[in-house]
């Protein structure tokens, strides 16, 4: 008989289930707002130093990095102890 090649359907396409899957976490979480706020701190950050307003601009700066530390450590945090959610 010889070999059979497998079918295209049945391997390599996904079967789509007939129930829509919902989105098991919210996207408005504080970790993602703090990540907002420092997209958004970045424009305010430049201008302070055109201005040459130093104290201002790295209080932002200073701001912003103890944030970013805090949610990666919550992150690495939840990693380490297998936690199903990182927020």
């Amino acid at each position: 008989m010889g070999y059979q090649w497998p079918s295209v359907t049945d391997e390599l396409i996904p079967k789509q289930s007939d129930e829509s899957e919902e989105l098991s976490e919210s996207p408005y979480t504080i970790p993602n707002a703090l990540t907002v706020a420092r997209i958004v701190a970045c424009p305010f950050l430049g201008y302070y130093i055109v201005q040459g307003d130093y104290v201002v601009a790295t209080s932002l700066l200073f701001a912003c990095g103890v944030s970013d530390w805090v949610s990666v450590r919550k992150t690495h945090m939840s990693f380490a102890y297998d936690s199903s959610t990182a927020t």
